[in-house]
């Protein structure tokens, strides 16, 4: 199956729309996708924790 190309964007909140109705399988060969290893990433990137919720 042919993939879709993968539209231009003109800012980053357009590409974070986009992404969050398109489906990806679509536009993107997963079956050829390789485990990635992020090292030395800073502090400010990490995703603060999740609280959880008391009933």
């Amino acid at each position: 199956m042919k993939k879709r190309k993968i539209p231009e964007f003109k800012s980053e909140g357009q590409e974070q729309q986009f992404w969050a109705t398109a489906d990806s399988t679509k536009y993107l060969d997963w079956s050829s996708a390789k485990r990635a290893k992020l090292v030395r990433l800073k502090p400010t990137l990490k995703m603060p924790k999740r609280t959880r919720s008391t009933k």
